[in-house]
């Protein structure tokens, strides 16, 4: 509510503060959503899915001293089959 009053906006997204699949509960997507948020971000890598749900929506975070290669990678898509082959090798 002091959100809404400072900013005089209603807030409707949430983003969870750690985020990570350790981090969010079905619990605390259930409370984000009876709370009246439309849309909650979470820190899980992940292209949209509507089958994930708009309260598990992820997000990434990158360094602003990463190298500018990396940031090329992340923002046209090719970090996410880097990540995927990354999955695959630890496995």
């Amino acid at each position: 509510a002091k959100l809404e009053d400072w900013t005089g906006n209603p807030v409707r997204l949430f983003a969870y503060p750690f985020g990570g699949p350790a981090n969010i509960s079905y619990q605390s997507i259930d409370f984000v959503r009876k709370s009246g948020f439309t849309a909650a971000f979470s820190f899980i890598p992940g292209y949209w899915d509507p089958q994930r749900g708009r309260h598990t929506i992820g997000r990434d975070g990158l360094d602003i001293k990463a190298p500018t290669w990396l940031w090329h990678a992340w923002l046209n898509g090719s970090y996410d089959a880097l990540y995927k082959v990354k999955a695959k090798l630890i496995k």
